[in-house]
């Protein structure tokens, strides 16, 4: 069945009506506040709209709470999506200032009225429930006005995204086995120290009641030793990469290393940004023998340097994925940013205070007479453990033994 979306005449916009029908659902007792209208904008994007199962489906998941408001949810969609006009029951459920009728069989099931006579006390109860029902109205629409604002401005940021040019960025092959050594030593320089109670004596103690039991399963015979004390935990990794024009002869180098980590250690995250943040770790997950091509849009690959929105952004969507005392995060910038003052310093201590270790590659480390001192990376030399220069190979095999200090 294909939607024709007959109402649409009203409103001119599918963003928009989709916003009323979610209002309508509120108006029935359905919890559809704000996140959700901009959650089933997001659904309707990964379907085919004019599929009417899929349409009606991605709306559904988003905006039924339990199967009880399934049938609510039927009525409603039925209303708003197939017919044509409004028939009676639809006057009904919209009145003429937009507030649903107490008499409606959805709302008796909400306030539990009856058709029992009309005392002095209910009729002062039914007067400050319309007050109520007033202040709540008012409420809905400032909900809806805002929710509203916030789905358009949603859909023109993913309208321009689409709107931007395509972009390409090539893993060199050049010196990749030398790349893949510096990634494995880098790995073994991350492996978390052991617990103070193992490490205080030479070798981990063995656990012999562990190993018996183990060697069950081998006829006896103790093959899997078994020690005591916490084994060492995976560290964490995650790359943040500068895509923009000033990092264009380091860059490629760069996403040579993430590869290689990516390909060594399951626990490696990788984004790159230019004026916005893309993550690309799937990309760089391959099984093939070649290695691949990322593809990502002009505002994160080859345009300008906005570090510090693009730190925030990070924080603010992934850091309560990504960041823990396990982690440590690098990040490859020549410290060119354009963002305002005080966006960097902010973003990076958040990271500082959830992580283990930061690292800081910058290729103008390499440059005579570059003082950093002097421009906007200033703001994040405090929070940096280790400052490094990364315009050559030879630079990510020397950072393994920084942090060898380090740690």
């Amino acid at each position: 069945m294909i939607l024709s979306f007959q109402p649409l005449s009203r409103t001119g916009n599918l963003t928009e009506y989709v916003l009323l029908f979610c209002q309508a659902l509120r108006r029935e007792g359905l919890l559809v506040g704000i996140q959700e209208e901009i959650d089933s904008l997001r659904a309707l994007e990964a379907v085919a709209i004019t599929n009417y199962e899929q349409f009606k489906f991605a709306l559904q998941t988003v905006l039924c709470s339990g199967k009880e408001d399934i049938p609510i949810f039927e009525d409603v969609f039925y209303q708003y999506f197939e017919k044509k006009d409004d028939t009676r029951e639809m006057q009904k459920r919209k009145t003429k200032d937009g507030q649903s009728d107490p008499h409606s069989p959805h709302n008796k099931r909400k306030s539990g009225s009856n058709d029992e006579p009309m005392t002095k006390t209910k009729r002062k109860q039914g007067k400050n429930k319309e007050m109520s029902s007033s202040f709540s109205y008012g409420a809905d629409q400032q909900n809806t006005s805002e929710g509203l604002g916030q789905a358009i401005q949603f859909m023109a940021a993913k309208a321009n995204k689409q709107s931007q040019k395509p972009r390409e960025a090539i893993i060199p092959e050049s010196d990749l086995d030398k790349m893949e050594k510096a990634a494995y030593r880098f790995i073994k320089a991350l492996k978390l120290r052991q617990s103070r109670r193992t490490s205080s004596i030479d070798g981990l103690l063995l656990h012999g009641r562990k190993t018996i039991r183990r060697s069950m399963h081998t006829g006896g015979v103790p093959i899997d030793l078994m020690f005591k004390g916490k084994k060492p935990e995976q560290a964490k990794i995650v790359l943040l990469g500068d895509g923009s024009r000033s990092m264009a002869p380091y860059t490629p180098r760069f996403l040579q290393f993430a590869y290689c980590l990516t390909a060594k250690h399951r626990y490696t995250e990788t984004f790159l940004f230019s004026n916005s943040l893309t993550h690309v770790t799937s990309q760089l997950k391959t099984e093939e023998r070649y290695l691949p091509a990322l593809h990502m849009y002009e505002d994160t690959w080859g345009s300008g340097t906005c570090i510090g929105d693009s730190l925030n952004e990070f924080v603010k969507q992934y850091s309560h994925a990504y960041l823990t005392r396990n982690t440590i995060v690098l990040i490859m910038s020549d410290g060119l940013d354009t963002s305002e003052a005080g966006q960097m310093k902010e973003a990076l201590q958040e990271i500082k205070k959830k992580t283990s270790l930061l690292l800081w590659f910058n290729p103008l480390l390499g440059t005579p007479g570059y003082q950093p001192e002097l421009t906007r990376i200033r703001e994040a030399l405090p929070y940096i453990d280790i400052f490094a220069e990364a315009h050559r190979l030879d630079s990510y095999v020397q950072v393994s033994r920084e942090i060898n200090k380090q740690r």
